[in-house]
């Protein structure tokens, strides 16, 4: 599967509310980030994103938990990317506002990996055969046939 990532601010951010920005206005903001925003992590095409666009404010906050990443957004450390699916509720509760661009920053692919020959707990079991559904029922499965989900288990 893959997630969408956006560019979103805190209700106390300056740009909390306003449509009328740039991403020139952008560049010069404080950012928030994951550890995986690095040119040599999962996330890399948010470092690429942002050196092409010069962004030249401070890293200010960095985490390997998304919680503690968007905290940081919310309270306003910097401005930052996160999934839109994890974004969404704080957007709609109004606590993070949606940023240039509008198309979004990058996506990343998200990937299940398990043994077939492991011995799983019922609970385990039942996870991955949910798991499975849900990706072979998923409009964004990583080429649309059921076939390429159970070809990347791990065994």
């Amino acid at each position: 599967m893959e997630q969408s990532y956006g560019l979103y601010c805190g209700r106390p951010h300056r740009f909390f509310g306003k449509s009328d920005i740039s991403l020139r206005e952008l560049a010069q903001e404080n950012f928030v980030r994951s550890e995986a925003d690095r040119i040599d992590g999962l996330l890399s095409n948010i470092t690429i994103f942002r050196n092409e666009m010069d962004f030249s404010g401070w890293i200010s906050g960095t985490s390997c938990s998304i919680q503690e990443i968007t905290r940081m957004i919310v309270t306003n450390y910097g401005i930052g990317c996160l999934p839109e699916h994890i974004a969404q509720p704080w957007v709609d509760a109004g606590r993070l506002w949606r940023l240039p661009p509008a198309s979004g920053i990058t996506t990343s692919g998200i990937f299940l990996l398990w043994n077939r020959d492991g011995r799983y707990s019922n609970s385990e079991r039942i996870f991955l055969e949910q798991f499975q559904n849900h990706l072979q029922a998923s409009p964004s499965a990583p080429d649309g046939r059921p076939e390429s989900i159970t070809a990347t288990n791990a065994g």
